[in-house]
């Protein structure tokens, strides 16, 4: 890359300091300072304070005050890592974002070779938000045109440059363009500003493997309008059929992506994953399950009661024509006939008193039932209702419904213990916003299917009610991630503002617009739906009436038979 640093810029700089120094720092000037900057910088961490000390003097690292600084006691209360040119960082031995990184550069020229590719990996291990320290000499500039064509490289942008034999500190911002220029030691709340706001024309680039969901577009373009610049879409980056790894590899050689607006679930992070940003919001995993069938004609009949009710309905009809087969004479109607069909053969009123004590209580228990019977009938013609639905994964696995799931996001749901076996591949145009009304399928986000299960398509309008319900277990409840550019210095700014959104409620609103705007899509497109043959009630819907009037007019007609026929064998 080509540095945008020129070194005769430094040369005249420097030519400048070197006469007009009439009284330069001491060696321990610089020391104070540089405890002093680093026991303030370890005040303001809220968690552990960690420094890296890294000297790139090939055969004498740490020497003069740099060693002074390493030892002294005034920063024993930190947490030192200290490292040599020849150290090779990983995520596991350093940690990725420090909070101070000091490169004492010396003598060590990088350039472009073999011997400096090891440097350069271990520079793009660390995050580009991470504070850096350059000690350098003004005798070798090329030392430091080296170090700065690297740190520009990675887009590190708060980085400070100090020259330990002059009282003299540069500012530079992530293309290596020097902000300003200081000739005394600054305070220490001064070092290390954010060059995000000054980015120079340099836009926010954001990708998505889809189409982006809005909420999160406008997140990145208010955030382009706070550090006064323009977000871009680049599309295509990565695509619906790559898988999360796949993704994260082709954002590792795509640097000019500063986002990707997918989240992702993650079950720990490897070294591949430190370039991600917590969403705020958990997602919780939930299954969306087809709702359950209506009740038969049969189910129809028997549902209005609980056998506990059937139970005592039969029982008492039974006692009651028992006692009156066993004593003939101890009543002059018969109980099914009086009780059930409301027949008398002889005025009750004018019955025993035994008779009217049996059957006056038993009239209006059996009234009360069959009243709330017929309510409870006409109800389920008007709104038939369905059998008990599914509501845990126990009561899935046991009705034997296949789960569709996203496999490309989420492919270790095929080894879950116990919905596994259940898992099929949804199609790549299928979604959950159009549902085959068979299958259950996977929701990765419970608050976007909720949403998705109110739309037009998912919606049955003949039975008024939509197709599919979210079980009342969660699978499980996992953060989302973003991906950020490997080299992106605007993580910080962007995890800044999803904060300051999110606290504010724009997120809400930002979600609540764009589901407004999603359902008069949705019902623009099902404007086309049929709905001649939903009336408030059916041909149909009056089956169960067909069939107890049919039982009934059977029944009468069979008895009706038996009588005449037993009447007529009794004249003979």
């Amino acid at each position: 890359m080509k540095s945008v640093a020129p070194i005769a810029l430094l040369h005249i700089t420097f030519c400048n300091l070197r006469f007009a120094a009439s009284n330069p720092p001491t060696s321990q000037d610089h020391l104070n300072y540089t405890v002093a900057l680093i026991r303030h910088l370890a005040r303001q961490e809220a968690g552990t304070f960690e420094c890296v000390f890294q000297g790139l003097e090939p055969q004498h690292p740490f020497e003069g005050w740099f060693d002074e600084l390493l030892a002294t006691p005034a920063l024993d209360h930190v947490v030192k890592y200290v490292i040599n040119a020849s150290f090779k960082i990983t995520h596991e031995n350093l940690p990725h974002k420090p909070g101070l990184f000091v490169v004492h550069v010396g003598n060590r020229v990088l350039q472009p070779g073999n011997r400096s590719c090891h440097i350069r990996r271990n520079f793009l291990n660390l995050d580009s938000n991470t504070r850096v320290l350059v000690l350098f000499n003004v005798t070798c500039l090329d030392c430091l045109d080296g170090i700065t064509r690297l740190l520009t490289m990675w887009q590190f942008d708060k980085v400070v440059y100090m020259e330990y034999t002059r009282r003299a500190f540069f500012f530079m911002d992530y293309t290596g363009t020097i902000t300003s220029i200081l000739k005394y030691f600054p305070p220490p709340e001064e070092m290390f500003k954010s060059n995000a706001r000054h980015l120079k024309g340099r836009g926010i680039r954001f990708t998505s493997k889809g189409s982006p969901f809005t909420p999160y577009v406008r997140w990145v373009q208010e955030t382009a309008r706070f550090v006064n610049t323009t977000a871009f879409y680049l599309p295509g980056v990565c695509t619906l059929s790559m898988t999360v790894f796949q993704c994260i590899d082709v954002l590792t050689h795509t640097p000019e992506i500063d986002i990707v607006l997918d989240k992702f679930g993650v079950v720990g992070l490897t070294s591949k994953m430190y370039r991600m940003m917590a969403n705020l919001e958990p997602i919780s995993e939930v299954i969306a399950v087809p709702q359950s069938r209506l009740y038969n004609e049969i189910e129809m009949f028997v549902k209005p009661f609980a056998w506990e009710g059937w139970t005592v309905i039969v029982s008492m009809i039974i006692l009651i024509e028992v006692l009156s087969v066993i004593f003939p004479k101890l009543f002059k109607n018969d109980p099914i006939l009086l009780l059930v069909c409301g027949f008398e053969r002889y005025n009750l009123h004018q019955a025993k008193t035994r008779e009217k004590i049996v059957f006056f209580p038993l009239i209006v228990f059996f009234f009360l039932m069959f009243n709330a019977y017929e309510t409870k009938i006409i109800s389920f013609m008007t709104n038939k209702p369905s059998i008990e639905k599914i509501t845990t994964l126990k009561q899935l696995v046991q009705s034997g419904l296949k789960v569709k799931s996203n496999l490309r996001n989420n492919v270790r749901i095929t080894k879950d213990v116990v919905i596994g076996s259940l898992i099929i591949p949804m199609h790549q145009n299928e979604s959950l916003l159009r549902m085959d009304g068979i299958n259950a399928y996977d929701a990765q986000d419970a608050n976007y299917a909720k949403d998705m299960l109110q739309s037009l398509g998912n919606y049955d309008f003949k039975l008024r009610r939509p197709k599919y319900v979210l079980l009342d277990e969660i699978r499980k409840t996992t953060i989302g991630m973003f991906l950020v550019g490997h080299i992106s210095p605007l993580a910080d700014i962007l995890q800044f503002t999803q904060q300051v959104f999110y606290e504010v409620g724009l997120f809400s609103l930002w979600k609540k617009d764009a589901l407004f705007e999603h359902n008069l899509l949705d019902r623009a497109e099902c404007l086309t739906v049929e709905l001649e043959d939903l009336g408030l009630l059916m041909f149909d819907d009056l089956i169960c009436t067909w069939i107890a009037l049919a039982i009934g007019l059977s029944a009468a007609t069979v008895t009706f038979v038996l009588e005449w026929v037993y009447q007529f064998r009794g004249k003979f």
